[in-house]
């Protein structure tokens, strides 16, 4: 298989990015974990702050 151009392409670079996916029993697993926490404890298991919390669906 090669490019456009004639090259080969370079298969360490995937043709597309994959979207993770999580089963509703992991999120659930998660949010509880989370909602057991106190301050600080949930800072630590979301590092990426609000927008990790946005995601989870709780606030």
């Amino acid at each position: 298989m090669s490019s456009a151009n004639g090259q080969a392409p370079d298969p360490e670079i995937p043709a597309k990015a994959r979207t993770r996916k999580y089963s509703a029993s992991y999120k659930a697993r998660i949010v509880a974990e989370y909602e057991e926490l106190d301050k600080s404890g949930k800072g630590a298991l979301l590092p990426g702050g609000p927008v990790s919390v946005a995601g989870l669906g709780v606030a």
